[in-house]
């Protein structure tokens, strides 16, 4: 567990993983086992008694986006772990029983139907070991499965948290460097109605560049307030001629994109069927029912 007393790791001067700002030397400031990302106590909500704690050995801390995940990774293995445990305890109890079963044969049988016995024993653990060895492989596949889903959910949560001040525009042609921020600035001011250099930070090409395609641009926004306002405005570019082949839209993970392509093709599908209002709503298709109550229509299997 690193913190801010370690001098080892207080060069550099590492942004925290929540406000974005420097820890600093003498801020308070952790950093989580998982994401390896270092926080400030006040962004962490960690109180004065549980830093100190911290820095004692054998204790750990996960960042709130982590915590989750690594509590269901260790649930996981728990159980695994008990499972085996149970499964070495009920072999060592049957081969118990089977030494008593051979000693007791051996006493009332003769030499030949003994021997008999301590073949068909020996088989019969040969058989068992297999089975033990087998149990133990699925469960070893079970609990490396387990760490790759959690650490696949760490790392989509991570990815999710990198873009969330971020927006994709798309249908702006491509030239060079300049004229694209230009470009953009025309879309911001005439489009959108809004001042570029208040809202963006930075913006950059993305994606493998095809001929004659342009390749959508990806805006870095200052704040999540005005990534909000941007969006809300997105619909004005349909009514201006210049910008009406343009869209803009929240910069996406993969499987973010996939999910949302999945909705979309749902939306479609009900609406085919006559449910003329459904929509999209917190990664669900939903339709209001009786009362105003929404009622879902549709839910991926993965939504949480």
């Amino acid at each position: 567990m690193a913190t801010r007393k370690d001098a080892t790791v207080i060069e550099g001067g590492e942004k925290c993983g929540e406000c974005k700002k420097v820890v600093g030397k003498n801020e308070r400031g952790v950093m989580c086992e998982q994401c390896e990302l270092w926080f400030h106590c006040r962004c962490e909500k960690l109180m004065e008694d549980t830093y100190l704690l911290l820095n004692q050995d054998k204790i750990h801390f996960y960042c709130s986006r982590c915590d989750k995940a690594v509590g269901k990774l260790l649930k996981a293995v728990t159980t695994l772990q008990m499972r085996q445990d149970r499964m070495e305890e009920d072999m060592r109890c049957v081969m118990s029983e089977l030494e008593e079963v051979k000693t007791e044969m051996a006493k009332v049988t003769s030499n030949t139907e003994a021997k008999q016995v301590i073949i068909e024993e020996d088989s019969f653990r040969q058989k068992w070991q297999t089975e033990m060895g087998k149990m133990k492989s699925d469960l070893e596949s079970q609990v490396t499965s387990s760490v790759r889903h959690v650490k696949e959910d760490v790392e989509e949560s991570l990815e999710i948290e990198r873009r969330k001040c971020n927006l994709i525009i798309h249908g702006v042609p491509e030239a060079d460097a300049e004229q694209d921020v230009e470009a953009v600035i025309e879309v911001f001011g005439q489009g959108l109605k809004l001042d570029f250099g208040r809202h963006v930070d930075k913006m950059l090409r993305i994606g493998r560049l095809v001929e004659a395609k342009s390749r959508p641009i990806r805006l870095m926004i200052k704040t999540l307030d005005g990534k909000k306002e941007i969006l809300a405005r997105a619909k004005q570019l349909k009514e201006n001629d210049k910008f009406k082949r343009m869209f803009i839209s929240p910069d996406l993970t993969r499987k973010q994109q996939e999910m949302d392509k999945e909705l979309r093709n749902q939306l479609k599908k009900f609406r085919e069927e006559g449910e003329t209002e459904a929509k999209i709503r917190f990664g669900k298709v939903v339709k209001n029912g009786r009362g105003g109550r929404e009622e879902v229509l549709y839910q991926p299997p993965n939504h949480h």
